[in-house]
Formats: C-alpha cells, sequence, structure tokens
C-alpha cells in the first residue's frame, strides 16, 4: 500500500479471502485466534478503501465484494464476527456512483424474511440497516426517516426514531412509538422493558405520578440490573417510597411484600423485610426457608436481635450440609460453615456438632482432618 501497488495488494487480499475458510477449518477455535486473522484481513481491506484508488481498481474492488457478499461467503461461521456483512459495509463505502448504489441496493433487496427464523430475521434487519447506512450516502434525512418509520418493526429502527423524538422534545411521539413497541415485542421481555424505560422517561418528564408508580413496580420486579442500573430494583423501590405518600405506604409495602411472595421471588422479599427493618418477619421467613445462603446474608440485625434462634437455624443447616458431604471440598465447605457459626456467636453448638461429625462411622480422615484445623 505504501508503494501503491494496487494490483499487488488487491491480490494479496483476494487470494487471502480465498483461503479464509480453509483457515477456519485448520483446527479448534474456541479462543478465536483463527477468527481473528481473518478479521485482520477485513482490516486490510477497510484501509485500501480509505486511499485514493485507480478508478479500475476500485471498480474492481467493489466488484469482489459484492460478489462475495451475494455469495454469502464466510456466512454463517460465527454471529461475533458478521464478516458477510463486512463485505457489504466495504460495498458500501465503495458506491460512489448511482450505477453502483443501484447495484447494492438491488443485492441488500434479495434479503427476505422467511417464516419465523430467527437467522432469516436477523438477516433482513442486518440489510434493512444497511440500507439505511447507503441511504446516508445517497439520500435525504427525511428519506432515511420515513424509511425507518416505514421498517418500525425493525428494534434499532425504533430506538433511532425514538432518540430523534425525544432529542427534539417531542413526548407524545416517543411515547406512541414506546407503547407500539411493547404490543409489537411483546415476545421479547429485553426489547418490552427498553420501550418501558422510554415510557418512564416521559412520565418522570411530565410528572405523572400515577404512571411513574406503575412502571416503578414494573421495572421493581421485572428490571435487569445489567441492561440498565437505573432501573435496578433498588432504585425502583426508592423511586416508589419517594412517590406515594406516608398515609399510603404501609398499604403499597405490604401489596409489594405479597406480590414478592406470590412470585416467590426472596431477593426482593428479604430487600423489602430490611429495607422497612420487617425483623420479626425476616425471622420467621428464613424459619421457613432455613436455606445455607439465605442465612448467611441474614442482616446482623437479625442475627443479633434473634441469635439463639439464628445460630440453631444455621447450624442444623451445617448438619445437613455434613449428612450430604462425601469428598474433601464438601467437607472443607462444612468447614467454613462452622467457622461460621463460631463467628455468629455459635461455638457451643459447633463444638457439638464437631463432635457428632468424628464420631461417625465408618471414619472419614479426611472429614477429621479438615474438622481438626478449626480453631
Amino acid at each position: 500500500m505504501e508503494n501503491k501497488k494496487w494490483d499487488v495488494v488487491f491480490a494479496l487480499l483476494s487470494g487471502f479471502a480465498d483461503s479464509a475458510e480453509e483457515i477456519l477449518n485448520c483446527g479448534d477455535d474456541s479462543n478465536g485466534n483463527l477468527g481473528s486473522i481473518i478479521s485482520d484481513c477485513f482490516e486490510k481491506w477497510d484501509i485500501l478503501t480509505q486511499q485514493k484508488l485507480p478508478h479500475e481498481i476500485e471498480s474492481k474492488i467493489f466488484n469482489f465484494v459484492l460478489t462475495r457478499f451475494k455469495n454469502k461467503d464466510l456466512d454463517g461461521w460465527d454471529w461475533k464476527w458478521d464478516w458477510k456483512w463486512d463485505w457489504m459495509g466495504i460495498a458500501i463505502k465503495l458506491a460512489n456512483t448511482q450505477e453502483r448504489q443501484n447495484s447494492v441496493f438491488a443485492a441488500l433487496d434479495e434479503i427476505k424474511p422467511t417464516g419465523d427464523n430467527w437467522n432469516s430475521k436477523y438477516a433482513y434487519n442486518k440489510a434493512r440497516s444497511y440500507r439505511v447506512k447507503l441511504m446516508a450516502r445517497c439520500g435525504t434525512p427525511e428519506e432515511q426517516r420515513k424509511f425507518m418509520y416505514d421498517n418500525v418493526d425493525n428494534s434499532d429502527f425504533r430506538k433511532q426514531l425514538l432518540q430523534m423524538a425525544w432529542d427534539e422534545g417531542d413526548l407524545d411521539e416517543v411515547l406512541k412509538l414506546a407503547q407500539q413497541g411493547i404490543i409489537a415485542d411483546a415476545r421479547y421481555a429485553g426489547l418490552v422493558n427498553d420501550w418501558k424505560t422510554w415510557e418512564m422517561d416521559v412520565y418522570r418528564k411530565k410528572n405523572d405520578v400515577d404512571n411513574i408508580l406503575r412502571l416503578a413496580r414494573y421495572f421493581f420486579f421485572n428490571g435487569n440490573l445489567w441492561r440498565n442500573k437505573d432501573y435496578s430494583y433498588t432504585n425502583m423501590y426508592s423511586l416508589i417510597k419517594s412517590n406515594v405518600s406516608k398515609e399510603d405506604w404501609t398499604k403499597w409495602r405490604d401489596s409489594l411484600i405479597e406480590e414478592a411472595i406470590d412470585k416467590q421471588n426472596r431477593n426482593i422479599l428479604t430487600y423489602i423485610f430490611t429495607q422497612e427493618e420487617m425483623w420479626d418477619r425476616y425471622i420467621n421467613y428464613i424459619k421457613k426457608n432455613p436455606d445455607q445462603y439465605l442465612l448467611e446474608d441474614t442482616p446482623k440485625a437479625v442475627r443479633n436481635l434473634y441469635q439463639d434462634e439464628f445460630i440453631k437455624l444455621y447450624g442444623n443447616c451445617a448438619r445437613q450440609h455434613f449428612q450430604n458431604a462425601s469428598n474433601r471440598d464438601a467437607y472443607q465447605d462444612g468447614a467454613n460453615m462452622l467457622r461460621k457459626l463460631i463467628e455468629y456467636g455459635g461455638k457451643k453448638e459447633a463444638d457439638v456438632i464437631i463432635e457428632e461429625q468424628k464420631a461417625r462411622r465408618p471414619r472419614r480422615p479426611a472429614l477429621i482432618e479438615e474438622l481438626s484445623k478449626i480453631k
């Protein structure tokens, strides 16, 4: 490239592309090393298309990459690479004439969804997204926007249109797009959450308390922390409490508890008990559900207030663990439980369990060794 030997560069890159599948078939690519070689090749194609190339070479590259795309070269190898669409990306960069643009549009138009197949829907959405990329080069913003509205079932388009409407301050349009998305994508929980966050943004902007509470309750039980920390159940609980009057809070709190019980969501249930310092409800709940990890997550206030009951519950958990333990790893886990039991103030209970386990027959030397390490 530095010496502008474009024919040589094209020969090298096209020859490499001819060998791409053979490279991928060379062995196990669990670490992505072979795939990264192919990606490096595409980076070189990208660098090449940024050069000021002779018309003949540019045309040769355009025809080559568009043909590769039409022939589905490197399609279906691995979703994270998406190499087939890299061919299309190069073609769009080189589509600087009406003739080339028409050729790209025609290639994209050939991709249609077939039934309810996920792969075909993915390809169809990709094709429409790349069409908008090309329209950005040869069309007007109005044409792009109209195309996205005409194809708003594409979630990427809906997101772009939502952002446009928000930036323009058109809250009614944001609400309409979001609510339509909730209905259209009802099968996809992640997308529904996305559209509901837009709903919430509008209602918070309008200070619509009834709808803020409705959606906050939804996110409290259905939000995904990994998608948007602002909508975590901890933030939603604070939002609910800040929008409910003191007179109505007890009723609201109890209804959240009932729903958490119905949904068997112990994380949320114990969170409410903790936030409201409902220690009697907390201890009664763990009595009915004496799980090791639930007990270990119990607030210090509960452990101190109901120490005897808590030690008994955790001690029983430790005994149950040893009954099922049959190897050194399990014995070590049990010994760690006893150390925690001692930390909780249950040394007497721990000593009794240690003696019980050492007296088991037949003798278990590994178990005795691990128990002897407890101080």
